[in-house]
């Protein structure tokens, strides 16, 4: 027992319990709270973040409710990667985050702890006879659990308070680099700052460690709870990536900031007023104040900054309209050229999923993920022109208002269509690498020959989308018959190495050159259909 004690161990086993219960509580807490409105919540999420204040308050209240800024910032983080949010919108919420969480703090230094069995008992009931209500029980039962499990871990320190080897294991917390270190280490394992200040403010109550060593091991802990997030970030694409560097540095660049002013900074919070426990809590309060303050005068030049650390060509993939608002303009040729505008773009989207296709043929590159998000972008592109052209034809229309509205709609589901195509390459390409089988460079000349041509079709139809005269017209038929040349020789010349053995894929490059092939059809079906709307026109000026 004598060794145990020399190495503090018997101390750390005391209140190993109480952590165990304290992680478990809030990390389940925090998981029904998600459970209970986690589409809601995400949701709420992307409508707030448009403006840096907004995303800061949203961001605050967000984390004040889960209880945890590290699912706050997971979940910011995963929004981007999903293209819910843009990363410039999620640094107000990874902000906002940050003075979340210091309500978890001060409920712990104004003795919340002692209304915990309450909360413990009332989970319970509620959800053993709640009926409808039942989904509040282990929530509020989880709550009142983190705080019980501080309780636990109180008693125990309060038995070490006067304990020699205790007090010298604490007594090396005022070095800075040892307590910055202490809170980054403590706060990794523990998976949370709260948990690490809850305890930074157990002993400091107990007389163990002052407010300057509280201080530091708190400005460690805000280091150390962006970590998840970085881990969480390392398979994610480059906008999610910057996302959580964003947080890293946001909360690094807070600490170096306020390091030479540490003294200055420690008079103040004693000049506040209040125990000890208060004054660490509101040392964690005031410095995320004052870190989002800077943030909210610096924003630009601090999204600068990150660019610069995750540098990337990669354009971002935000799921939103261009051109199309929740609300359509009053009136309906207005509100038609903003769906062709969006239509437009919606190729433009389509156009860059070929690309990420083509680009991951040629490289070899695992893009997987960015092109299943980019087939789902036109989707929702999609799905937005078809709601905003069904309100249209609710509307009292002309007979020519209403043929443009049909044809609107047929072309949108072309263009989905068309991105479809893009992504079945994808798949069929992925099944031939996931089997070790690499392309030749003859079989990946000719598919770029012909994606070529079909890209040359691709951009006529876009850059002449609203006034495709008779000359482009002749120029995609053109682009047609050269393709369908190009297809045929392909064809013959795959057909002899199949007789051959001389390839290993079997038809799967001839899959891959149909589907460029009615992938081209579709633009051919798309510039059809404009060419009928033109003639129409010109009809009814006559």
């Amino acid at each position: 027992m004598d060794i145990l004690s020399v190495f503090g161990v018997e101390f750390l086993l005391s209140i190993l319990p109480g952590v165990v219960l304290f992680i478990y509580g809030i990390d389940q807490f925090s998981k029904e709270i998600l459970k209970a409105g986690s589409e809601s919540f995400r949701s709420q999420l992307q409508k707030l973040a448009k403006t840096p204040i907004t995303g800061v308050i949203s961001g605050a209240i967000a984390t004040a409710i889960v209880q945890s800024s590290t699912a706050t910032t997971i979940i910011i983080v995963g929004l981007v990667d999903a293209g819910a949010i843009s990363f410039a919108q999620s640094l107000g919420l990874t902000a906002g985050a940050n003075i979340g969480t210091t309500i978890t703090t001060q409920l712990i230094a104004f003795k919340f702890t002692q209304f915990a069995p309450i909360f413990i008992i009332l989970g319970f009931l509620i959800d053993l006879f709640g009926g409808r209500y039942k989904f509040f029980g282990k929530p509020i039962f989880y709550f009142g659990l983190v705080f019980f499990s501080l309780t636990l871990i109180a008693s125990a320190v309060d038995s070490y308070k006067t304990d020699p080897h205790v007090l010298s294991l604490f007594s090396h917390f005022s070095n800075p680099i040892v307590g910055l270190l202490v809170g980054f280490i403590l706060t990794n394992i523990l998976f949370s700052s709260a948990i690490t200040i809850g305890l930074v403010i157990i002993f400091a109550n107990a007389g163990l460690i002052g407010l300057y060593d509280g201080i530091l091991i708190m400005l460690g802990s805000n280091i150390g709870t962006t970590t998840t997030a970085l881990l969480a970030s390392i398979k994610m694409e480059n906008a999610a990536k910057r996302a959580a560097v964003a947080h890293f540095l946001f909360n690094l660049f807070g600490v170096l900031i306020l390091l030479p002013f540490l003294g200055y900074f420690v008079a103040f919070v004693q000049s506040i007023g209040g125990d000890i426990g208060h004054e660490v809590a509101n040392a964690h309060l005031f410095f995320n104040i004052f870190a989002t303050i800077l943030f909210l005068l610096l924003v630009k030049q601090f999204e600068a900054v990150v660019k610069k650390v995750v540098p990337t060509d990669e354009k971002e993939i935000v799921f939103h309209t261009k051109y199309l608002n929740e609300k359509l303009p009053s009136s309906t040729k207005e509100a038609i050229a903003l769906v062709e505008k969006e239509i437009e773009y919606s190729l433009e989207v389509s156009k860059d999923l070929f690309e990420e296709v083509i680009s991951q043929i040629r490289t070899r590159a695992d893009k997987r993920n960015r092109i299943q998000k980019l087939e789902a972008y036109t989707d929702f592109l999609d799905q937005k022109i078809t709601v905003a052209l069904l309100e249209l034809s609710k509307r009292q229309l002309t007979r020519d208002e209403l043929d443009e509205i049909v044809a609107l709609t047929r072309i949108s589901n072309q263009v989905e269509h068309f991105a479809d195509l893009a992504k079945l390459i994808s798949i069929t390409y992925c099944n031939l690498y996931d089997r070790g089988i690499e392309m030749s460079d003859d079989s990946l000349a000719e598919l770029l020959k012909n994606y070529s041509i079909m890209r040359d079709n691709l951009d006529l139809l876009r850059e002449n989308f609203t006034k495709l005269d008779k000359k482009v017209s002749d120029n995609m038929r053109s682009k047609d018959d050269e393709l369908r040349m190009s297809i045929e020789e392909t064809y013959n010349s795959y057909l002899k190495k199949l007789l051959k053995k001389t390839t290993n894929y079997g038809s799967v490059f001839i899959e891959m050159i149909i589907a460029l092939d009615e992938a081209n059809e579709r633009i051919r079906n798309i510039r059809k259909l404009l060419e009928m709307r033109r003639d129409s026109k010109k009809l009814s000026s006559n």
